[in-house]
């Protein structure tokens, strides 16, 4: 696109915005992520860059397709609601269904269609698809949190964006599992509360922004 229509929009650690795009398509970005996007669509498609985490509702334009693009994939939807995740250097890249179709495409491999309820990751080069609980995926649209027997590692990097703090985790703490749906508007330390209650051996340091959490 060129320099003159690309905008970006980037949201802070700990901040969420939403942003209507000049085809009527809606964007719900999450912490610590970025959208680089035209200020007017001119092309016969109309294509996004995501760095992080958004939620698409993406307006009708069947001879114009809608594409996400990301350090790995390409999303094209056949439908309209999505969520793609898909953060630098952090665990897998994810795209989740949650009304229509989409493709979901990498450089070196063949597209693969997803339905609604279903969620591909990609590790490597090799795209996996599964069916999962949507509503996990999207909970942070709506102001939760939402673990289902997920690992304390992947629910600190997610609440680290959002306080915008900096976790430090000892051998034998990453690995163990969390479930239970919070408030994102919840105080850190009522969400360490419900960390510990899983495990009562669980202790915490903090100091200022700095958590280091150890057995």
């Amino acid at each position: 696109m060129p320099k003159s229509n690309r905008l970006t929009l980037s949201t802070p650690r700990g901040g969420q915005y939403q942003v209507e795009l000049s085809d009527g398509t809606k964007v719900w970005l999450n912490a610590a992520s970025k959208l680089h996007y035209p200020r007017e669509f001119l092309d016969n498609h109309r294509t996004v860059e995501l760095e992080g985490e958004a939620y698409f509702e993406v307006s009708s334009g069947k001879h114009r397709p809608f594409i996400v693009k990301t350090k790995n994939e390409a999303v094209e939807p056949l439908g309209k609601h999505f969520n793609v995740t898909a953060y630098i250097n952090e665990w897998l890249p994810y795209v989740t269904l949650l009304e229509g179709k989409v493709s979901v495409s990498l450089e070196n491999e063949r597209s693969k269609i997803l339905l609604p309820g279903q969620q591909s990751a990609v590790k490597g080069a090799v795209m996996q698809v599964n069916e999962i609980n949507v509503a996990e995926s999207v909970a942070w649209k709506n102001g939760e949190f939402m673990f289902n027997k997920e690992s304390l590692g992947s629910v600190m990097l997610k609440l680290s964006r959002w306080y915008d703090i900096e976790v430090e985790m000892t051998d034998g703490v990453k690995d163990l599992r969390v479930w239970g749906s919070v408030s994102r508007y919840d105080t850190f330390d009522e969400i360490l509360q419900v960390i510990k209650a899983i495990d009562d051996s669980i202790h915490f340091e903090i100091d200022g922004r700095r958590v280091k959490i150890m057995k």
